[in-house]
């Protein structure tokens, strides 16, 4: 499944759950109106529910190189508390540790401190 696919698939769930509406096979769901601020956190929760540590994290630090909003902080800490409920047996099946977790928060705080700096607050 393409990464496309996976946000089609994520929108329409998303309008099902929030909304209660079931789907008709006429709707379009508008990918412009969709940022990937809104689609992300769905996707990081599969990827680590999965087991995708790496893979997840990889796609967390590529989004946030695009948009270094508070929003973007905020879905990068949400992420790095899902991961800190695993075991450490969980982490390591994973190829993943307790440390990588600490580093990768220590390194969105450092990067929220720099963008803030170069916007000017």
């Amino acid at each position: 499944m393409n990464l496309e696919e996976l946000f089609k698939n994520l929108g329409k769930a998303g309008a099902k759950l929030l909304l209660n509406k079931e789907e008709k096979k006429s709707e379009v769901i508008n990918l412009d109106q969709i940022s990937s601020a809104d689609i992300l956190p769905g996707v990081l929760k599969r990827l680590v529910s999965q087991g995708e540590y790496n893979k997840a994290e990889d796609m967390l630090f590529s989004e946030w190189s695009e948009d270094c909003s508070g929003e973007m902080y905020n879905i990068a800490v949400d992420f790095y508390g899902l991961l800190r409920e695993k075991t450490d047996e969980e982490l390591r099946r994973g190829n993943f540790s307790r440390e990588e977790i600490y580093q990768g928060l220590k390194e969105i705080e450092e990067k929220m401190k720099e963008s803030k700096k170069f916007r000017g607050e």
